[in-house]
């Protein structure tokens, strides 16, 4: 949502701008080139969104539970039923946000080793034009969730 709402306003304010200091013309094509980065970022930003991220700690497993469940408790964030064992459906507005909402799927695992297994993806969504709907939400919960399970690496190493 932080990305698309940055995209927004400086698309705005660049194509007034231009407008104001070329002309309708100049802004008309400050407009054209606005919404090809749009469309740019969307597509690196969608391909970002679709990967799977697979992370392995040493804490405890309810610990990282714990964690993920708290980072998805936002406002922006609710739960339903999908294919991992806890899955995560997006809510409000984000890029492309009419195509539908995006589910992100996430599976914690305790593994032989003792270390926790971590995995998330993108389970469901609609793309037009190759563009996933509200992917700019989907890469920043994945980003604040991959800083969440190295803060809590960090801190269970300092804790042993």
């Amino acid at each position: 949502m932080h990305i698309f709402l940055v995209m927004v306003v400086a698309g705005v304010i660049a194509t007034v701008g231009v407008g104001a200091i070329g002309g309708a013309g100049a802004g008309f094509v400050g407009l054209l080139i606005w919404i090809g980065a749009l469309l740019i970022l969307g597509l690196v930003l969608s391909s970002m969104a679709k990967r799977q991220v697979s992370v392995r700690l040493g804490a405890p497993a309810e610990l990282v539970l714990e964690a993920v469940l708290d980072e998805f408790k936002t406002l922006g964030w609710t739960r339903v039923n999908g294919p991992g064992a806890f899955n995560f459906k997006a809510r409000g507005f984000g890029m492309s946000m009419n195509l539908g909402k995006p589910v992100v799927s996430v599976d914690v695992e305790q593994q032989e080793d003792g270390s926790t297994g971590v995995d998330i993806w993108l389970s469901t969504w609609n793309s037009q034009w190759g563009v996933v709907g509200c992917c700019d939400r989907v890469v920043t919960k994945v980003w604040q969730v991959q800083r969440r399970m190295a803060q809590l690496e960090a801190d269970t190493r300092t804790d042993a």
